[in-house]
């Protein structure tokens, strides 16, 4: 695969450790076969021996996932990336189809249609944990292909064939189908008949009223890469399959916007590509990512170009008084940061209130009414923020439970006061509204103005399709409300020193890791103020710090500042055990006392 160094002595012909571990696997000794494919690989790595690494992984990542040994299967698929990447192996068909073989033995087991008669909690939580451990693993494998294939020869996006493998197995494996991240992958891929027929499918189960969007995000996806010959041929090919098929094609003013978007992107017509944005305005706002890629396709074909954000109101907006990073103690799994002090959820279930300015905590009173004995907790969600109206702490508390006995899931919701050391908990009748609700156990929450947020609900539909959105919590009024969300992918809640909420979209594009900035206007508008491009080695981006510097993870786990001025890093001096595992999250200095004594 590229040209090698002199062989050392010490390293044998890699067919020997191959067929070595071949046998272990065949004999049922997974891990340690993984341990040797692991410390072996490197070896030749070390050697600059990159062929035979490559040769060791890839019959490695095979061998394991055609024994069901996804983990370790995936892992080994992506060392064999890396190790493409560190030998500067260049892209070409002969590597492509090595990645290829790897991707065809990832198992292709589609969760919905297993779990439609499966009444049995225990198996729909294994295979709800089995298809995600398929998916995030042939995901990781083939991000980092597209990322190496862009970066060693293909196209500037990344091999189109393995951004189509990608979308195909989001479709067909996951078990919370996310349309739009298909759409990202199958318009940077080569086959939109492919893709025609995946929407085709989609409109055949969906609710009304999603099929349009869909399409429509579809078509603008591809102008925004200034793609309008598929554009075209999957509009055509759309139609074709649906009347082959005998459905209805979707007609609404949405469908007709892109019609005529169609039609007027075939000339030289800014004047109508304006006019008709402002006249289907109320069509193009259902979907808040819509006016985004109308600005893409503007800038791309008209060459219009974008008011920098970041002069003007934006400079002011995030001259925070106190923002920096707290590290969450080895024990606590759960860290809900509020104004003035924290709520940690330790090992045993119990809830501590923590001032760290005093240094004073409280663990709180257990609340366990209304909760059969003997069950198994599985998801806790905490809020904790100020009653603006009793001027009164309070801490939220949600927690899903499974009971073995009854073989079903429940939901326990209670609201605890500092004032009165109590807990009340919500009756059936108060939360009716968290029926078709699934709340992520994601700590990226926020607290503004009375009012707690909560990243990431979804709502699930029959289809199986999960519309995103931000859980608010009314402190005073104790009511809780769902405000749609402007992502769907993962985000970073974050308050503003103005009252505002804003949502950090970090990892939306997920093989470029751009950036999007977007600030609440009310419950029910959002507003992009800021889009970063891809940085270099960059894992995340958290928020600013101050005036144009911004905390960002590198790809190794530092906390870095990135000044948007400058382009220059600076080291903060905190790393991570693993990339991921940083946080930043504001924090305001109180002397609050946390104790009623």
């Amino acid at each position: 695969m590229s040209s090698e160094k002199p062989r050392r002595a010490t390293l044998p012909p890699v067919q020997e450790n191959m067929d070595k571990l071949e046998k272990a696997i065949n004999e049922g000794n997974f891990y340690g076969a993984q341990q040797m494919y692991k410390s072996i690989s490197a070896r030749y790595v070390s050697a600059q021996r990159y062929s035979e690494a490559l040769d060791l992984l890839h019959s490695g990542a095979c061998l394991q996932l055609k024994h069901g040994q996804v983990t370790c299967g995936a892992e080994l698929a992506v060392l064999f990336v890396e190790t493409l990447v560190k030998g500067k192996i260049p892209y070409d068909e002969d590597i492509l189809d090595g990645v290829r073989k790897i991707y065809k033995v990832f198992p292709q087991i589609p969760v919905l249609s297993n779990l439609a008669d499966d009444d049995d909690v225990q198996e729909l939580t294994e295979a709800l944990r089995a298809a995600k451990t398929r998916l995030e693993g042939c995901s990781s494998f083939l991000r980092a292909a597209i990322k190496w294939s862009a970066e060693f020869g293909a196209v500037r996006n990344g091999d189109p064939q393995l951004h189509t493998m990608l979308a195909e197995y989001i479709n067909s494996e996951s078990p919370e189908l996310d349309m739009a991240r298909v759409s990202y992958h199958f318009v940077r891929g080569n086959n939109p008949k492919k893709f025609a027929s995946t929407l085709v499918n989609f409109m055949s189960k969906c609710y009304p009223g999603e099929d349009d969007v869909a399409i429509a995000r579809a078509v603008l996806m591809y102008l925004s890469m200034g793609n309008l010959r598929d554009a075209n041929y999957l509009m055509d090919e759309l139609k074709r399959q649906v009347t082959s098929q005998e459905l209805d094609f979707p007609q609404s003013d949405l469908i007709q916007f892109i019609s005529f978007l169609l039609l007027t992107l075939e000339r030289d017509a800014l004047r109508l590509f304006n006019m008709l944005r402002v006249n289907y305005k109320s069509s193009i706002d259902r979907e808040p990512a819509f006016n985004e890629l109308l600005d893409d396709i503007a800038e791309k074909l008209y060459g219009v170009q974008r008011r920098n954000p970041l002069q003007g109101m934006f400079g002011d907006l995030f001259k925070l008084e106190s923002f920096g990073p707290l590290t969450d103690p080895g024990r606590w799994f759960h860290c809900a940061f509020g104004l003035d002090f924290l709520i940690v959820d330790g090992i045993y279930y119990r809830i501590t209130l923590w001032n760290p300015a005093t240094r004073e905590f409280s663990i709180l009173p257990e609340c366990n009414q209304n909760i059969p004995p003997k069950v198994e907790n599985c998801v806790h969600i905490l809020g904790f923020g100020l009653d603006p109206i009793s001027n009164d702490y309070k801490v939220i508390y949600i927690r899903t439970y499974v009971d073995r006995k009854k073989k079903n899931r429940g939901r326990h919701h209670a609201i605890y006061r500092l004032s009165t050391d109590s807990w009340r908990v919500l009756e059936e009748e108060d939360v009716l509204f968290f029926k078709d609700l699934r709340i992520s156990p994601n700590y990226n929450n926020a607290c503004v103005n009375g009012v707690y947020y909560y990243w990431q609900v979804s709502k699930l539909f029959h289809s199986g399709l999960l519309d995103y959105g931000v859980l608010t919590f009314h402190l005073g009024t104790e009511v809780f409300q769902l405000i749609r969300s402007p992502i769907s992918g993962r985000g970073k809640l974050l308050a503003l020193h103005d009252g505002r909420i804003s949502i950090w979209d970090s990892e939306r594009i997920e093989s470029e890791r751009s950036t999007e900035f977007w600030v609440s206007n009310d419950e029910e508008h959002w507003t992009k103020l800021l889009k970063i491009d891809p940085l270099l080695k960059v894992e995340r981006m958290f928020g600013f710090w101050k005036n144009s510097k911004l905390f960002v993870e590198s790809e190794n786990g530092q906390l870095l500042l990135y000044d948007l001025d400058t382009k220059e890093f600076s080291d903060v001096g905190i790393e991570a055990s693993e990339a991921g595992n940083l946080d930043v999250n504001t924090y305001e200095e109180s002397l609050v006392a946390v104790s009623r004594e």
